[in-house]
């Protein structure tokens, strides 16, 4: 076997295993979250916003009336203008200590977040997000000042 066609193996199975992105993240890993939370706002502010501009609205309204029978209260609809195109229908659990986040995002679709704080300052967060980090709005509420 020559030179060229071990080198020709190699290059395909980088390109088309997930070996190539183990090997990019282990590369470049660093410097791309570096860039992609240098993007991130610091804080966001919520603008209410007419329900009727969802773009998932039917599936955002199923999803609130299964929260509102568990016991959960609408806490309105808003639009976050430092994420263009995020819009927010939030719910609370006065009785539990927990609020919902029912995300209609433009990229990522519909997903949800489900959060409990606790009286010695931490919480609980779960979501139905692709792993990319810490809830949006547990991070808005985590940077409010007032």
């Amino acid at each position: 076997m020559s030179y060229g066609t071990i080198a020709l193996i190699l290059f395909a199975v980088l390109i088309l295993t997930p070996l190539s992105r183990i090997l990019l993240a282990a590369l470049f890993g660093r410097s791309i979250g570096k860039s992609a939370l240098s993007r991130q706002p610091d804080a966001i502010h919520l603008r209410p916003l007419d329900p009727a501009k969802l773009r998932h609205g039917g599936r955002i309204r199923a999803l609130t009336a299964e929260y509102l029978q568990q016991g959960f209260e609408d806490a309105g609809v808003y639009t976050v203008p430092e994420m263009p195109g995020v819009n927010l229908q939030l719910l609370a659990h006065r009785a539990d200590s927990m609020y919902a986040v029912i995300y209609d995002h433009p990229a990522a679709g519909v997903f949800y977040d489900i959060v409990s704080r606790f009286t010695d300052g931490s919480a609980w967060t779960y979501t139905t997000a692709r792993t990319t980090g810490t809830s949006l709005f547990f991070v808005a509420c985590r940077n409010y000042h007032g």
